[in-house]
């Protein structure tokens, strides 16, 4: 039986399957695994990029083909269109949805902006005809407004637009979701509180994207904890998108105040994005010179890992709510945490894992934070042992096997007509 995944994340068609990010690519693998043997193909409906786009995103790609890997791409639409396109493609889209959920068991999507519907519309009519419908969301915005304009990212009017309407449009489908969808997957404590209401089929996820063989062993743990209590220094590092909402420009002036204050701090900073150029011309300006090194992007995987797992601390800094899945990879090497406060890093940090939280956005308490890590090598050992501890409790296998338990018709092999 074909398990239907509708998700926004672009892809690239080829003769013989499809590019697409490739961490996504290697979750989309385990998840077919982890639904066997009742799912025995998955299909991804989701935007279509062009070639250019494609050329931008290569380095960050991965190659899935049907014959091998069981996984099939269907064009939704351009990648990148506009409000207009959307809402003109609708009776199209509403048109390959239909086909497309008559070849599956399961839809498996979420909410939709309010001016482009896509996966919103793929969860009604697979309750209409009858689907088994998996409502997943990765990220609680409810704060984002006050987020956006505390930073300048937002005009008054239009945070007033986003908390009048468009808020409440994601908050009502939440809402539905609860009552007509087959199970909910919500990533985030009060996401499942305040949706959820006590229901059985809410769920909370994590959602994370290591599997097990990418822990640091205990031996290698133990031998990266010496090393780090005999050297000097404190290396830092970010890894993923270059975009502005990450805050990287508020990380690099971290560490030029915490070396300003004498502590041996370095950055490597390993990702693209349109914000490239304009990072590295803000490290020139700080002086950072040799301190903040830009790698590029590098594939999700065992090299990759290996590259990474000598760094000491991961820096995160968003400007409003993020989820990244690199905050759990970087427990996995034995990488502590440095973050400001927002709701997916205290929830981390409450569930005992190896992240340190400073007040949001708060760069210079950011600085402060790495002053006193790299004086204490002590606690970015704990950190890294902490991390690998809470790595190993949530790694994707398990993960997804408590997703598979969740999910009606997996255990049964059910196929509702």
């Amino acid at each position: 039986m074909r398990y239907l995944m509708v998700v926004p994340v672009p892809f690239f068609a080829l003769d013989d399957g499809a590019a697409i990010e490739s961490a996504f690519a290697k979750h989309l693998k385990e998840l077919l695994d982890s639904l066997a043997p009742t799912v025995t193909e998955l299909e991804v409906f989701a935007p279509a990029m062009s070639a250019a786009q494609r050329e931008t995103a290569k380095a960050s790609l991965a190659t899935l083909r049907p014959a091998t890997d069981r996984i099939h791409f269907t064009a939704a639409y351009p990648h990148g269109r506009g409000r207009a396109a959307a809402l003109l493609g609708l009776p199209g889209l509403v048109g390959r949805l239909w086909r497309a959920i008559g070849r599956t068991a399961w839809v498996h999507a979420g909410a939709s902006p309010l001016f482009a519907p896509f996966e919103n519309v793929a969860l009604a009519l697979g309750c209409l005809r009858r689907r088994h419908t998996i409502y997943v969301i990765d990220i609680d915005h409810r704060a984002s407004v006050r987020m956006k304009r505390a930073t300048g990212a937002w005009s008054r009017g239009v945070c007033l637009r986003r908390r009048l309407i468009h808020d409440p449009w994601q908050a009502l489908q939440h809402h539905l979701a609860r009552i007509f969808c087959s199970t909910l997957f919500l990533k985030g404590k009060a996401m499942v509180r305040d949706y959820g209401r006590g229901r059985p089929h809410v769920h909370h996820i994590l959602d994370c994207a290591h599997s097990a063989d990418m822990l640091l062993t205990p031996s290698a743990l133990a031998a990266k904890g010496d090393a780090q209590r005999r050297r000097g220094g404190l290396r830092a590092c970010y890894f993923g998108r270059l975009v502005a909402y990450k805050g990287v420009d508020r990380m690099l002036r971290a560490v030029r105040q915490a070396r300003d204050l004498g502590a041996d701090v370095t950055f490597d900073v390993y990702g693209d994005g349109e914000e490239f150029g304009r990072l590295q011309g803000l490290a020139g300006e700080l002086g950072l010179a040799g301190v903040a090194r830009f790698h590029g992007a590098r594939p999700y995987g065992p090299a990759f890992f290996q590259e990474l797992a000598g760094l000491d601390l991961l820096l995160a800094a968003p400007l409003h709510e993020d989820t990244p899945r690199s905050a759990i990879d970087a427990q996995a090497l034995g990488i502590g945490v440095l973050s400001f406060d927002t709701y997916y890093y205290a929830d981390l940090a409450s569930d005992g894992a190896g992240v340190v939280t400073v007040p949001w956005p708060d760069h210079d308490a950011m600085s402060s934070a790495l002053v006193a890590l790299a004086a204490d090598r002590e606690r970015i050992v704990d950190l890294g042992v902490c991390g690998v501890a809470f790595a190993s409790a949530n790694t994707q296998e398990r993960w997804l096997a408590r997703r598979a338990a969740w999910t009606p018709g997996i255990a049964a092999g059910t196929n509702p007509k």
